[in-house]
């Protein structure tokens, strides 16, 4: 048909181009041949023509007949679709029973029926419908043998057909339905405006939940020693595992427990009480209690998520209340109530430090990290000109210092404690480890800014008998008594860590005394007695120091004034200055 439809177009042209010259040309002009060539043409072109008209009558009927079958096809099929919905929903009103069987029925007419949405939707609501029909079924049997304690043996039917059950709804109902009957109760006492819900009372609903277990633990017992063997399964053939098998069922019934207590840790974490800090504390003892009798009775420990992070926050904010009313009381006493604020949280994560391994690290570090900080501020508030504020900033050295090794002596009697704890896991007691570090900068920090206070009281003191040449005895004593009671008054302000500062100190006396003393002032023979009695008084700053300059210096001098000429290069300096 496309041929002869091609091949037409070609002979139209032609004839159009003909056409055309004979529009041109009188008819007798055209030559013969060419004539009975249009004529052939012109009759073959109206053949096709008729042929086209012929074909087209025959496609449509064509169509006609496609659509008349498809119509035809479409009714059967309806007819076949609504035969075998009628066929299904007449299946279905038939059944006298609906059991797990029915409910597998059911899911199979949905995989069938999956390209009809409707439908298959409303044979999956079905199915739900039995599945949750089967389960409260199982449901009321169960509840029925726990309350008029029914023999070994209803028990035994009743745990295999939820057994059954589960197989074919692959889901965990046993747990379930044991949960979902605590859970009933325990809202009705706890969560409701009933007198037995208290906050400051978690003893009665952990008390409550110890029960509820030891009741289930005999029916989950039961429960994991039975498989099922087949389909058909009776109970004179039920299999019975061994009994390292129990626990499976418990511990899924504890997981499931344990959201009902996140729901009282919430309730808590809500409270606005002003108690609330004491009422969490009161809970934790409480669930401390059930965890660990949770472990002795079922091996099993698991942990209130929230809990941990809760204990810190409410510690952490009571923590800078104390804080808030040390800092109002006089300096003298900030360190000891420091120590107190220590004591009080090293016995609260003695006492919570099984909850999380890093309760304890987190609580000590963020009291040290808050004494820096407000220290800090302290401090920077000062100009240092006076030496009321040189003395405090040596006393907060000092005390800091002490605060670090009391943590360290404490940390280990801590340690030692926790080991004596026989709940307290190995990876705990590795975890515990005090950081002192914020300590050692602040420390660090300050006591190089101190050693730079110190040597310039120093230097202003000695400025005073840098002419040793013109001083007095009485100044030299004078001074001599500032020096002393000065560096005295410095070191044992800073206590221990006097000794980070005190050999840098010394050593820039005995180098100032060479350096603007003897190596620029020329003496005589009363000036040398004088400076003689004057560095042993400075040599008494430090006894332990055995190579003091200015002593080899008076040696040295008094070889010159002697009569010595010769020596080494620091004599020679020396020399040098008598030359003149």
């Amino acid at each position: 048909m496309y041929n002869l439809l091609e091949e037409r177009e070609q002979l139209k042209n032609k004839l159009k181009i003909l056409r055309k010259r004979l529009g041109t040309a009188e008819l007798d002009e055209v030559d013969p041949q060419n004539a009975q060539f249009i004529f052939e043409k012109q009759d073959l072109l109206q053949k096709l023509k008729d042929q086209e008209k012929s074909a087209a009558h025959l496609i449509n009927e064509l169509t006609d007949k496609v659509n008349e079958y498809k119509n035809h096809e479409k009714t059967q099929m309806r007819e076949n679709i609504i035969n075998s919905i009628q066929g299904h929903i007449t299946e279905i009103n038939s059944w006298t029973v609906q059991s797990e069987k029915e409910y597998l029925k059911l899911l199979k007419i949905e995989r069938k029926n999956a390209k009809l949405p409707i439908f298959a939707d409303k044979i999956r609501k079905l199915a739900r419908k039995i599945r949750q029909q089967v389960i409260t079924n199982l449901e009321k049997d169960l509840e029925e043998i726990i309350t008029i304690d029914g023999n070994i043996v209803d028990l035994l039917e009743v745990i295999l057909k939820v057994k059954k059950a589960e197989s074919v709804f692959t889901e965990q109902i046993f747990t379930n339905l044991i949960h979902s009957k605590i859970y009933d109760e325990f809202s009705f006492h706890f969560f409701t405006q009933k007198e037995t819900n208290r906050l400051d009372k978690p003893e009665w609903y952990f008390q409550f939940l110890t029960q509820q277990l030891e009741k289930a633990s005999f029916l989950c017992k039961c429960y994991d020693r039975v498989s099922l063997e087949s389909e058909h399964t009776k109970l004179g053939t039920m299999k019975i595992s061994p009994s390292k098998q129990d626990s499976q069922s418990i511990h899924g019934l504890i997981l499931k427990i344990y959201s009902i207590l996140e729901i009282k840790i919430n309730e808590l974490k809500k409270t606005e009480s002003k108690q609330k800090r004491n009422l969490l504390f009161h809970f934790t003892e409480q669930y401390l209690l059930f965890r660990e009798n949770l472990i002795r009775s079922y091996n099993m420990s698991l942990q209130i998520i929230d809990l941990p992070e809760t204990i810190l926050k409410i510690q952490k904010d009571h923590i800078m209340e104390n804080f808030n009313q040390i800092h109002v009381q006089t300096f003298s006493e900030w360190f000891k109530n420091y120590k107190k604020i220590y004591k009080e949280n090293f016995l609260l994560a003695f006492s919570y430090v099984s909850l999380q391994s890093d309760l304890f690290n987190n609580l000590i570090l963020f009291i040290t990290e808050a004494i820096v900080d407000y220290l800090e501020t302290f401090l920077n508030k000062m100009t240092f000109y006076n030496q009321e504020e040189k003395n405090t900033l040596c006393l907060v050295i000092s005390g800091v210092d002490k605060l670090k090794n009391y943590l360290r002596s404490e940390e280990l009697s801590f340690i030692l404690q926790i080991e004596q704890k026989t709940e307290c896991a190995p990876e705990i007691l590795s975890g515990i480890s005090v950081d002192t570090r914020p300590f050692v900068k602040f420390i660090e920090k300050h006591l190089g800014f101190v050693r730079k206070i110190i040597s310039h009281d120093i230097i202003q003191i000695l400025s005073n008998i840098s002419y040793f040449d013109t001083i007095t005895e009485e100044k030299m004593i004078k001074y001599t008594g500032m020096l002393t009671k000065k560096t005295a008054h410095y070191f044992e302000s800073l206590s221990e860590q006097r000794f980070f500062v005190e050999s840098t100190i010394i050593r820039e006396i005995d180098e100032f005394i060479v350096r603007n003393i003897v190596l620029k002032r020329k003496f005589d023979s009363g000036t040398l007695f004088l400076y003689h009695d004057f560095i042993k008084k400075v040599m008494q700053l430090d006894e332990r120091k055995s190579e003091w300059q200015c002593l080899l210096a008076y040696q040295h001098l008094k070889n010159i004034f002697d009569g010595v000429r010769d020596g080494d290069e620091f004599f020679s300096q020396i020399f040098s200055l008598y030359q003149r």
